[in-house]
């Protein structure tokens, strides 16, 4: 094992202390108020971006910069093979630069982006084009590749199941994440949204998920026909597309399941530094539920749908 993997992994088992964990964030969903839940956020370790008065979204979003700065710092202790691993895993920072930057392509307002430091893959480049076209031809030439047309939604749609391709490829454990938000994906445009996937989505999730799911055209056919370990098991016991929300929370139970797992078992290599990061990342998901559980009026004593 490299000195460059032992420095990483201890480096990665120290920033799981920045998390607060169920109790903390069960604690501040129970808040009444958004702005009782932000004076709780603020004297946990997510106050480093968090501004004064902030909004829901301000306030989801300085967990979102935590966490990332977190794993840019861990990126800078891990030797190459690990960055790759991380830029794998943060994928849903880029690919939220790369939303809004669509939506300023169209005169839309847009946040500031997220700062990837080392962790991009294109956003530096893809931040210089001046068209949805130009977008793409820098895609196609990057890890995400070409998602098949210049449409905001074959762009996004594009992006999202190329990360969900390359999660199911970084790792066995991760195999079933990454098929599994494939699987939602593609469940939530086909069902909720009425639109079936276009060619080259279709080619994109075809390996992850099959043939005979992606040419249902009902609830039930798809779901039957998932791969049941990799991807079908995020749909079990989900009645329709309006329970959505419950297979994605579960998507998220399991990862954090699967990664702690990681942690407890592996040593000194990049398992280790998957888990840790993974469970870093379901710690912000859960506190941004969180904060939006507040943000409607709290005051709950517990409550799964809060939790990664």
């Amino acid at each position: 094992m490299s000195v460059g993997w032992v420095a990483g992994t201890v480096r990665a088992r120290s920033l799981l202390s920045r998390r607060i964990g169920d109790a903390g964030a069960r604690a501040l969903a129970a808040e009444p108020t958004l702005e009782a839940a932000t004076r709780r956020l603020a004297a946990t370790t997510y106050r480093r971006f968090l501004p004064g008065d902030a909004t829901l979204e301000q306030a989801q979003r300085a967990v979102g910069d935590t966490v990332l700065w977190n794993l840019r710092v861990l990126a800078g202790w891990v030797p190459n093979p690990g960055l790759a691993m991380l830029r794998v895993l943060v994928a849903e920072f880029e690919v939220c630069n790369l939303v809004d930057h669509l939506r300023a392509l169209s005169g839309e307002p847009a946040p500031e982006p997220y700062r990837l430091g080392a962790l991009t893959d294109t956003w530096n480049r893809a931040a210089a084009t001046r068209s949805p076209a130009e977008l793409r031809q820098v895609l196609a030439a990057s890890p995400w590749g070409d998602p098949g047309a210049d449409t905001p939604a074959a762009l996004v749609t594009g992006l999202r199941l190329s990360a969900a391709g390359r999660l199911a490829e970084l790792h066995q454990v991760t195999q079933r994440w990454g098929a599994a938000a494939a699987a939602l994906l593609i469940a939530r445009q086909r069902f909720l949204v009425g639109r079936a996937p276009d060619a080259a989505s279709a080619a994109r999730a075809r390996s992850l998920l099959g043939e005979r799911a992606l040419g249902a055209t009902d609830w039930r056919g798809y779901t039957a026909a998932l791969p049941r370990r990799t991807a079908g098991w995020v749909l079990a016991g989900i009645d329709g597309p309006r329970q959505l929300w419950l297979a994605e929370a579960g998507w998220w139970t399991q990862v954090t399941q699967d990664a702690e797992a990681m942690v407890h078992t592996a040593r000194f290599n990049a398992e280790l530094v998957l888990g840790c990061a993974a469970l870093l990342l379901s710690d912000a998901h859960a506190v941004r539920a969180a904060l939006e559980r507040a943000a409607r009026g709290g005051g709950i004593s517990g409550g799964a749908d809060v939790l990664p």
